[in-house]
């Protein structure tokens, strides 16, 4: 009976695939996620390849997620691929983990990354070059909103020229609606009560350090 009911059991595992869509949920999470380096906008990371086999369906690639207190952002990462540059949040802690999936399910996350993304510590020409190119993007958005684009229409426009560079989505559509209402003005608002800038170069702070997911439930 024992034998009989394990042929039995074997033979639904078989078969189990053709319910679910030849697709279940991968097993495994990727290990050893690492923060390479980083400059001014991305963060390179890297980890080890996941085992095929554990996908249980057509491997797909990654999900790396990016995210702060606020915002968060997907990225697509190509199977052959587990060392990739992303964007960060500047101005706040950041966490970065990493899944696998195929073509219906991501599977478990990996240990997250944090980091201090670099605040009022960039070097001053650094925080000019930064800020040159913000204040250029605000311009051409203006502009943009003068011709009726759309935001989608100029968030495309932007992220074509700019690249990598580019202002985040969230930043742009925050300045289009301003446009839209009628601001003159590409300046940020000033904040009652903000301390002055040191003219003295620092070096950036930057901290790297693993965490459990269960800290972020």
């Amino acid at each position: 009976m024992v034998g009989a009911f394990g042929i039995i059991w074997a033979m639904g595992c078989c078969n189990w695939n053709k319910f679910t869509g030849g697709d279940l949920i991968p097993l495994d999470p990727p290990e050893n996620l690492t923060l390479i380096t980083f400059d001014d906008r991305d963060v390179v990371i890297e980890w080890d390849p996941i085992e095929e086999g554990s996908v249980r369906g057509t491997f797909r690639g990654y999900l790396v997620r990016v995210w702060n207190h606020a915002l968060s952002q997907v990225y697509a990462i190509p199977p052959d691929v587990t060392r990739t540059p992303v964007q960060f949040f500047p101005f706040s802690k950041n966490f970065i983990t990493v899944a696998a999936r195929n073509d219906k399910y991501v599977g478990p996350r990996s240990n997250a990354i944090s980091f201090d993304a670099p605040q009022t510590v960039y070097a001053p020409v650094m925080r000019r070059k930064m800020l040159s190119v913000q204040m250029e993007q605000r311009v051409n958005l203006k502009f943009l909103v003068n011709l009726e684009k759309t935001f989608i229409e100029a968030y495309a426009i932007l992220k074509e020229v700019y690249k990598n560079k580019c202002l985040f989505r969230t930043q742009v559509f925050e300045w289009f609606k301003r446009f839209k209402e009628g601001r003159e003005t590409t300046e940020d608002d000033q904040r009652p009560g903000r301390p002055s800038t040191s003219n003295g170069a620092k070096t950036p702070h930057f901290r790297a350090k693993g965490i459990n997911n269960e800290h972020l439930r």
